[in-house]
């Protein structure tokens, strides 16, 4: 019988156990899982791909929980205290009243060190959100639709009210952003004008079906070919028309209302730190590079320079970003619920 002498045997039994055990690299672990309030649809396909690099790098994994902004705003309100979300993405408005229900959480710019290259209409004066892209609310129409019917495109706000467009024509209710820029732009850009705008829109009843909730109907029916004009957010027609849909957006010569896409932590979310440096990830340079060449958001990074060639796909310019109107939003939201009883009452056939 072979004998090994007792040192050996008890280095020949760790080597055993150590070559049994597997290398320390390829033990798998169990990633972090973060939850975000999101859009859904292909804007949410976007965010994760502008994402990705970090996620991967990080071993995140993202749980997205669509729906409309002002519902993702709702839901961070009431479950303040036992948060569901770390991360909610809104429009301006919907941003505002969570913001004004102080259920999100302070930038942490120790954490969020892309904040100081932001453009100063993006750093939020209650800094508890980070702008991640803007846009403007304008108008969109079926240029194959135009050139067949020899009708001259529109312009401005003032087109929705020529005659021809009688039963072909697209709007929404103020219960999101472009709705209010609509009604306010209406208003001549004068919030306290409004009602005298509705009274306007009220000649448009018998030429307008229904007054859609959300840019998705809005979308689909121009699709179909049942709008053929009417309202739209400059980030959703360069989709479209990247479908081949016959569409393109105007800058209304009136002005428009600005706009943003904001991402905000929830207060006490189950990964706060996390989720701060997610928000910092999705300002910086590489993000905004693909959140504007995909989900066609004006880049809130002055580092980040505007494609050329998306201006053919109706991006605002720098220039007409420069005459962009805006109200305050917390009076827009103070008056809404309003503005929308007192719309859907002026525009029932």
């Amino acid at each position: 019988m072979l004998h090994i002498p007792r040192g050996l045997a008890a280095y020949l039994t760790a080597f055993t156990v150590l070559m049994a055990a597997p290398p320390a690299q390829a033990q798998q672990r169990t990633p972090t899982t973060v939850v975000i309030a999101s859009f859904g649809g292909n804007l949410d396909k976007v965010y994760a791909e502008a994402l990705a690099p970090f996620l991967d790098a990080r071993n995140i994994v993202v749980k997205w929980v669509p729906s409309s902004s002002l519902e993702n705003a709702a839901k961070v309100v009431a479950t303040a205290g036992r948060p569901e979300y770390d991360l909610v993405l809104f429009d301006n408005l919907a941003y505002s009243l969570a913001s004004s229900k102080g259920v999100l959480a302070k930038v942490d710019e120790a954490v969020v060190t892309n904040y100081k290259d932001l453009d100063r209409r993006a750093q939020l004066p209650r800094r508890d959100g980070v702008p991640v892209g803007f846009y403007v609310a304008g108008l969109m129409y079926n240029t194959q639709e135009f050139a067949k019917r020899g009708w001259t495109p529109p312009t401005g706000w003032a087109d929705l009210f020529r005659p021809e467009f009688c039963d072909v024509l697209g709007l929404a209710n103020v219960n999101y952003a472009p709705g209010v820029a609509m009604l306010v732009m209406l208003a001549g850009g004068d919030i306290n004008k409004v009602p005298q705008a509705i009274e306007k829109m009220s000649t448009l009843k018998n030429c307008v079906q229904t007054l859609e909730e959300a840019s998705p109907k809005l979308e689909e029916k121009t699709q179909m070919g049942v709008y053929l004009v009417g309202l739209a957010a400059s980030t959703r027609v360069p989709a479209l028309a990247l479908q081949n849909v016959p569409v393109k957006f105007v800058f209304p010569r009136e002005g428009t209302l600005f706009g943003n896409g904001t991402i905000s932590v929830v207060k006490g979310a189950p990964n706060e730190k996390l989720a701060q440096e997610i928000s910092n990830y999705l300002i910086g340079p590489q993000a905004q590079t693909i959140l504007m060449s995909k989900a066609f958001y004006v880049p809130t990074n002055t580092k980040v320079k505007l494609l050329p060639q998306l201006l053919e796909y109706g991006l605002p310019s720098p220039e007409q970003m420069g005459r962009l109107i805006t109200v305050s939003d917390d009076e827009v939201l103070a008056r809404r619920r309003g503005w929308q009883r007192d719309l859907q009452r002026a525009m029932a056939r």
